[in-house]
């Protein structure tokens, strides 16, 4: 018996940490499906998450949803990053940022073909991830530039995740906040650049964020989601 004992022992010290190791579910909302955010399932898939002892689970919500949920402790983290800046300034939530994938913001303003320039977009409708996004606040911080007022001259709506360029090339809008992949699919499709958000905002992109709570009351999870997912930047770079 002794024996089998030992046996047993000897294998279960010889397996591999992450096998021995009982994992953890963590859930990670993304506002959609990018680039900016391919990290966190290449660190689920390569098996970093599960050397740090983590189960990730990946779920899609609109940016206000999931920091509400952030804070309510149903995710442990969301990718809507710089909004949750927004509401932590706003002193509406207790989150930090904890990652950033870039440090430029990488979102564009795409129109129809008749629009050329900005100070076109008086009395338009625009496209984004969310009416109180943190693009949609970074675009209505510029407006005036081109002579518009971003909470009167424009009507912002939200067509649903991923949909931006979607309403923009069936003509439900005249102009869209989007991202890099849906901005080629726009270019492709005949629509206009307007403004690259990343020449006339200095801000980091691809932010994510956990709850004070989390990072309080789980530091070697938190600490160990961010060397998984640090692994997965350096593999794509």
């Amino acid at each position: 018996m002794q024996q089998m004992v030992r046996a047993v022992l000897m294998i279960y010290l010889l397996l591999p940490a992450r096998e021995v190791l009982s994992l953890e579910t963590l859930t990670l909302a993304l506002p959609a499906k990018s680039f900016q955010q391919v990290i966190y399932p290449i660190a689920q898939d390569k098996g970093y998450m599960k050397e740090e002892g983590i189960d990730l689970k990946i779920v899609f919500m609109e940016p206000t949803p999931s920091i509400q949920a952030l804070v309510a402790g149903s995710v442990q983290f969301t990718g809507a990053g710089s909004s949750a800046l927004v509401a932590v300034a706003r002193g509406a939530a207790p989150v930090k940022v904890v990652l950033a994938v870039n440090d430029r913001v990488h979102q564009w303003v795409l129109s129809r073909p008749n629009i050329s320039s900005p100070k076109e977009l008086k009395g338009k409708k625009i496209a984004t991830t969310g009416v109180a996004s943190i693009a949609t606040f970074m675009f209505k911080q510029i407006l005036p530039k081109w002579g518009l007022d971003g909470n009167k001259d424009v009507v912002f709506v939200d067509p649903g995740v991923g949909q931006q360029a979607t309403a923009l090339l069936a003509g439900a809008v005249e102009a869209s906040i989007m991202s890099v992949e849906q901005r080629l699919a726009s270019l492709d499709g005949g629509m206009r650049e307007l403004v690259y958000l990343g020449n006339e905002v200095k801000n980091s992109w691809g932010t994510l964020a956990s709850s004070d709570r989390f990072i309080k009351e789980q530091p070697k999870l938190m600490a160990g989601f961010t060397r998984a997912s640090l692994k997965a930047l350096r593999l794509i770079r």
